[in-house]
């Protein structure tokens, strides 16, 4: 699309690599389809509140945002408190079709509710993505397990084969990459050749490669490679 074979100004290959790679990080930027929603678990050490979270065994080192730190024990329906009458017979209404009313699930709400207040079951903490630290703002006297609800940066590798991101990727690298060449040709108005001289097309260029970069932009805008439905509000990214 750049012309290649047909004229003697082109980009070099690390000039389209910039090229991509400003794909990709405005991708990242703009929009939440360069992430996707994990969860994770994290052991706690007693009497530690600070942990870098930098492991790559573990993928700890793609997290980009915590959306939130709970407990896995203890307190709430579905943890590993089975001494509860209360929680057992809420539960087992769940098996029985028509017999779980509207007054039952609200009650069954307010209680785990309450035991998430009581029992702090859902951590208080702060998340720096630059030092890769989380910090608890809870003093924890047990070693325990924790689940993490996190954002993960996709891969080069998985935006490449999406059938979203794939074609915006090219567009917009196509896009930076006539910009470039057009900054290039635009400094010759023409080359001389046989016959006369040769008229190079940086103006075209540059309107082009207006053209896709606007079509990118509103295939953000428009939801068309971006994902809130599928990471929530926490994985978008509003400028402005």
């Amino acid at each position: 699309e750049l012309g290649l074979n047909m004229v003697q100004v082109e980009l070099r290959k690390d000039q389209l690599e910039r090229a991509v790679d400003s794909a990709l990080e405005t991708l990242r930027q703009k929009s939440s389809a360069g992430y996707k929603r994990g969860f994770m678990f994290m052991d706690i050490v007693p009497e530690q509140q600070k942990y870098i979270l930098s492991s790559k065994r573990s993928e700890y080192n793609k997290i980009v945002t915590v959306n939130g730190v709970f407990r896995t024990k203890g307190g709430r329906i579905g943890a590993n408190s089975y001494n509860d009458p209360f929680e057992a017979s809420m539960i087992q209404q769940l098996y029985f079709a028509g017999s779980f009313d509207l007054l039952s699930y609200h009650l069954l709400t307010s209680y785990n509710e309450l035991l998430n207040e009581i029992f702090a079951n859902n951590l208080m903490f702060t998340w720096n993505e630059y030092t890769r630290t989380l910090m608890l703002h809870q003093y924890m006297r047990s070693k325990e397990r924790v689940l993490l609800d996190v954002m993960v940066e996709r891969s080069e590798q998985d935006l490449l084969v999406d059938r979203y991101t794939r074609p915006w990727l090219i567009k917009f690298a196509t896009s930076k990459a006539m910009m470039m060449l057009a900054e290039v040709r635009g400094k010759y108005g023409s080359l001389p050749g046989a016959g006369g001289g040769v008229t190079l097309n940086a103006d075209a260029l540059r309107n082009q490669a207006d053209v896709y970069l606007e079509q990118c932009m509103d295939d953000i805008d428009m939801f068309v490679v971006n994902s809130v439905e599928d990471v929530g509000m926490n994985g978008s990214f509003i400028l402005g």
